[in-house]
């Protein structure tokens, strides 16, 4: 069966454009809650796909800043991580995520700031519905930001980060290491690069990873007053689709500065 590349939808219509090269994910979100647009993604999955008895977990961040013209709005300094993995149910592909929503500000008449769990299935789109959304393929080029740097936790895990922002100032895109005791490995993702110029204490994030057996996701603020990474961590390893509901694990990581 195919890997995670090609189009998805949800419950709620929103559609994903999914593009892999190797175990890494790319693509653009195409959303119909909240603010409308289309938004970056990236992230990893798990080199081997989904059997009859086991899934192939993925990982991914989206950054919430539109990468079109569109009518700024509070969401637009958020970001998002969604774990979990594919599974066969009977000839089915279905995508099962827990989605952690990184709202760093106040959306008044949608939300107070804080992050907001949600678990989203997505499925293949019937052939009325393939309209595949416009990819994201601007050029980046890196940018001095509080995010970068060495952070480490008490248990010893260290993250190795540096940012980007596309060329029109819309998405900044993150990558480095993760450091813990299973080795070190490559972390993709995004921040609000707007944070600071937007007048807020918290800037978002969104980071994900792939180990041999499972995948990361990690999401939460940086805090730029006391210069504190707080971070929810979320793994997701392959489990048998009558076993989805353990397939995603939930800790946290409060990293300071190396």
């Amino acid at each position: 069966m195919s890997p995670v590349a090609g189009l998805w939808a949800n419950e709620y219509c929103s559609l994903m454009s999914l593009v892999v090269e190797g175990n890494k994910v790319s693509g653009v979100y195409q959303s119909s809650t909240g603010s409308t647009g289309q938004y970056e993604v990236s992230g990893y999955q798990l080199g081997t796909a989904a059997t009859a008895t086991q899934g192939q977990p993925v990982a991914l961040a989206i950054d919430w800043h539109c990468v079109g013209k569109g009518t700024a709005d509070p969401s637009w300094n958020w970001s998002s991580s969604l774990c979990g993995q594919i599974s066969l149910q009977g000839q089915e592909e279905v995508l099962t995520l827990s989605h952690l929503l990184v709202a760093s500000s106040d959306f008044a008449g949608l939300a107070a700031q804080g992050t907001y769990v949600d678990k989203l299935v997505y499925r293949r789109p019937g052939r009325m519905q393939r309209a595949v959304p416009t990819g994201a393929t601007a050029i980046a080029s890196r940018v001095d930001n509080p995010l970068t740097g060495i952070w480490i936790a008490p248990d010893g895990t260290g993250l190795n980060l540096w940012v980007e922002a596309t060329k029109e100032g819309r998405a900044g895109r993150v990558q480095g290491f993760l450091i813990n005791a299973e080795g070190q490995t490559q972390v993709v993702g995004f921040t609000d690069i707007k944070a600071m110029a937007s007048g807020l204490v918290l800037q978002s994030l969104a980071l994900s990873t792939a180990h041999s057996s499972h995948v990361q996701s990690l999401c939460g603020t940086l805090q730029m007053q006391d210069q504190t990474l707080a971070l929810a961590v979320m793994t997701s390893a392959p489990t048998a689709p009558g076993q989805t509901y353990v397939q995603t694990r939930l800790t946290a990581l409060v990293f300071k500065r190396g």
